[in-house]
């Protein structure tokens, strides 16, 4: 079949092997996930039809789903997926690491059989960031840790004040540095139902590096896992820091700035320095620039493999895969974006499948060879809709050279 006409041949999906699910249980994660549930969690959370939360309701099992191939070290597109029900209704929410937007897909229980919707009883959830009182449990734990971490040279936590916040289940809370009348945005500490309960404090901290310097933290953490520590202040020698506490209220207001506390220290010239760290909550999330911190480094973009088999590409078997340049495996998508339908013709090379890899997605296509006096015609043939086309002549000498060369 030759000149079919134009279609798109690229088309990536969420595919269930190369996606792991974990259940989130006991403040830890558990690999439990049958393939059957993967597939449901993946398969909704793509779904464009979503609903309001509701104004009350139980939370049910959760989970965290990331893409992963393994031993290449790819990691990406993670997501936070929790079931809630109101009443006999049954929604699963999805919130994605990049985004943290929170979006509610309404589900019929019979098709998740592994939620026992019954359990619980519906709450009306924190509409704003609460303080709850610290228990002596929590003061004994914090006490515990701080005793262990000073024997190990690491670091001393102020033992008080201690706070405890309870925080909503969507938006984000930021921490503002006040120096010379500028703000900056020092922390963000995006809310999550696993962490959901935050605790937050101050630390001192000896450099460690021999330069008699002594780092002043604040610091947030959820029972089990450290969320955010940012340097405030560094002094040197014996240069001491003044701390003065400011009242919080009871909750955070959205989109007020609290201040919580003032950091002074004078050095040997007498010059005063002085620092205000503030809470604001923000309840829709907004991606905010860190102060002085670079962005992280990403693995964003189009990425290419060649494999043999499909099992080497979901196994991660490094000495199998051709990794192929980003440029080649960008150029490579755009032209799968539009193409003339042809039957492959020619023979399978032992790298015989592509797949490109995008944010969590795949698309994988069977290659084909055809060996010709002057050049190497290349065809590409999507594994699951069986259609395929010719590359044109300059991608298609790069991605047979890529694949010899191998």
């Amino acid at each position: 079949m030759t000149g079919c006409g134009q279609e798109r041949l690229l088309k990536l999906e969420s595919v269930p092997a190369y996606w792991s699910v974990e259940r989130f249980t006991d403040h830890q994660f558990v690999d439990d996930v049958s393939t059957k549930e993967k597939k449901q969690l993946l398969k909704t959370c793509k779904n464009k039809k979503t609903t309001a939360l509701p104004s009350s309701y139980r939370i049910l099992n959760t989970y965290e789903m990331y893409f992963s191939l393994k031993t290449l070290e790819m990691y990406g597109a993670q997501t936070e997926v929790f079931y809630l029900a109101e009443k006999e209704n049954l929604y699963l929410a999805c919130r994605s690491r990049d985004t943290h937007q929170l979006k509610i897909h309404p589900v019929e229980a019979k098709d998740h059989p592994w939620v026992k919707v019954e359990q619980g009883t519906d709450k009306t959830p924190l509409q704003t960031p609460t303080f709850f009182p610290v228990t002596e449990k929590q003061r004994t734990r914090h006490a515990d840790q701080n005793r262990e971490a000073k024997t190990e040279g690491d670091f001393s936590r102020r033992l008080a004040p201690f706070h405890n916040l309870h925080m909503p289940i969507a938006g984000q809370i930021l921490v503002i540095l006040t120096e010379n009348n500028k703000e900056h945005v020092l922390v963000d500490v995006p809310t999550s139902f696993i962490n959901q309960t935050t605790d937050f404090y101050l630390t001192t901290r000896p450099s460690g590096n021999g330069a008699n310097a002594t780092y002043h933290s604040i610091t947030f953490e959820s029972p089990g896992w450290y969320l955010q520590d940012r340097i405030v202040m560094t002094t040197y020698d014996q240069e001491k820091v003044d701390m003065t506490y400011h009242p919080l209220p009871e909750t955070l207001t959205a989109n007020q700035t609290i201040p919580y506390v003032t950091l002074r220290a004078k050095n040997d010239l007498d010059d005063m320095e002085e620092k205000t760290l503030s809470l604001r909550y923000q309840p829709v999330y907004q991606k905010v620039k860190l102060f002085e911190m670079d962005d992280e480094e990403r693995n964003d973009g189009i990425k290419g493999f060649l494999h043999p088999t499909i099992e080497s590409l979901q196994e991660g078997n490094i000495r199998k895969i051709g990794i192929m340049p980003d440029e080649l495996s960008l150029a490579l998508a755009n032209e799968l974006k539009q193409v003339t339908l042809e039957q492959p013709q020619g023979n399978k090379p032992s790298l015989q499948y592509f797949t490109l890899v995008d944010k969590g997605k795949t698309q994988t296509f069977t290659v084909y060879l055809k060996k010709r006096a002057q050049k190497t015609d290349v065809y590409l043939q999507d594994t699951t809709s069986k259609k395929g086309t010719k590359l044109s002549g300059e991608l298609a000498a790069q991605l047979a050279e890529q694949i010899e060369g191998e």
